[in-house]
């Protein structure tokens, strides 16, 4: 097939086309993790604004927090980043559960406020 022009046109071609296909998966490589490395770092600083359980705890003083994770569900695979973020919670011990809101679809990591640098850690080495 890739000399029906008589010539090397055609393996040429093939070989043109398979190179394109090459750089534009790994130019979707590098946005997705660029896009992913983004998330884990915003979700780092996310953690960072909660006490993490440094402070006595009172009476009215939540003991859950929630990160968004609306940055990660525009990433392709959400369900496999999901996947990949609950083993490396579960490895650093924490509690965690996931709750969507049924009014915007939009998803919530939900963890203990005593976790918050767990949850911290665990992002930062995923990132």
């Amino acid at each position: 097939m890739t000399n029906d022009f008589g010539d090397d046109s055609g393996e040429k071609l093939v070989d043109w086309m398979i190179r394109i296909g090459q750089d534009v998966g790994e130019a979707a490589m590098v946005a997705s993790g660029e896009r992913l490395a983004s998330a884990f770092k915003r979700a780092r600083g996310d953690c960072e604004n909660i006490s993490g359980g440094e402070i006595e705890s009172s009476p009215g003083a939540p003991e859950w927090a929630k990160l968004d994770m609306a940055e990660f569900q525009e990433i392709e695979d959400y369900a496999g980043i999901k996947g990949i973020i609950e083993a490396k919670l579960r490895a650093h011990a924490v509690d965690s559960a996931w709750f969507v809101e049924p009014a915007t679809g939009r998803e919530h990591l939900l963890f203990r406020v005593a976790d918050a640098r767990e949850v911290w850690l665990s992002f930062d080495e995923l990132s």
